[in-house]
């Protein structure tokens, strides 16, 4: 929980609001790997990959960051995916 102190010449409110986290979000994949616009509202991604074929989660896009704040999310954690590169042929 956090703390929100808000202040007036005539009252002092304290109210305290549940602070929502993730901590595990592929931000970058969805953004990188599957070309999201992740500034956009979900329901614009999901019309743009709505005639895509070439995966069966095209259209199913479950984040974006507008309704990351819709939903009150205050903090992202995302995640880096890195893929490793093959050195066994290097000289």
């Amino acid at each position: 929980m956090a703390l929100l102190c808000t202040a007036t010449r005539r009252n002092f409110r304290r109210t305290f609001v549940r602070l929502i986290i993730d901590s595990h979000l592929d931000l970058s994949w969805n953004a990188l790997s599957w070309n999201r616009d992740l500034t956009q509202s979900i329901a614009s991604v999901r019309e743009a990959e709505a005639d895509m074929t070439d995966d069966d989660a095209r259209g199913h896009g479950t984040v974006t960051l507008p309704e990351m704040r819709r939903g009150g999310v205050a903090v992202c954690c995302g995640t880096f995916l890195t893929a490793q590169r093959d050195t066994s042929n290097d000289t």
